[in-house]
């Protein structure tokens, strides 16, 4: 009889026993609970920052090609009007003898570099001839065919779309401009985010 009650009392844990395993618990539990909580935060901010940054380019975008859209709308429009008061009885002949003076009169009122085409895809105006050239060839072929094309280039974007006459398509037009500012904002709000980040952290 005494030798079962003794094997029953060794099957408890000790008094000492429990009070190390309540302390190791409850120092797991202190450590934890703050390495959920910045995780959660990075979690949080990280979120935050991809949906703030998302909609920056965005706006930027959709910003840049209502931009571009309205230059190239003006352009048109003034090549359509000199091609309707000029002399010149055929669209190949009104640009090659026309879009010099345009090119440089376009590029100069929209702070742009402005490059006309004529229908055969052969540049017949640039507004800074001197200055580096680009491989555009893919994208005048789809402007060649009414279509919008666009090329980011670095810091540059190169946007060309169809100038259309009263007889059908003109020719196309080539504008450049720099989103270096728009680069640096973003970049800037990035690099904010990041050190929000690391501050949660510690």
């Amino acid at each position: 009889m005494n030798e079962h009650i003794s094997n029953q009392r060794g099957s408890f844990p000790s008094t000492d026993q429990q009070k190390r395993n309540r302390k190791h618990t409850g120092l797991s539990l202190r450590w934890k609970f703050p390495l959920v909580l910045a995780a959660l935060l990075l979690f949080t901010v990280g979120v935050l920052s991809w949906l703030v940054l998302t909609g920056i380019r965005t706006s930027q975008t959709d910003q840049m090609e209502r931009g571009f859209k309205r230059q190239a709308e003006i352009v048109e429009m003034r090549v359509k009007q000199s091609y309707l008061l000029g002399v010149s009885k055929s669209p190949e002949a009104f640009m090659k003898k026309q879009a010099p003076q345009l090119a440089v009169e376009l590029g100069a009122s929209s702070n742009m570099r402005v490059i006309l085409y004529d229908r055969k895809g052969h540049e017949v105006g640039n507004s800074l001839p001197l200055a580096f050239r680009t491989d555009v060839s893919q994208a005048l072929s789809y402007a060649l065919q009414g279509k919008i094309a666009y090329i980011t280039e670095g810091s540059t974007i190169i946007y060309l779309a169809p100038l259309q006459g009263p007889d059908g398509l003109l020719g196309v037009v080539q504008l450049h401009t720099s989103i270096e500012a728009q680069q640096q904002f973003y970049r800037a709000i990035a690099r904010l985010f990041l050190w929000t980040g690391g501050r949660c952290w510690y």
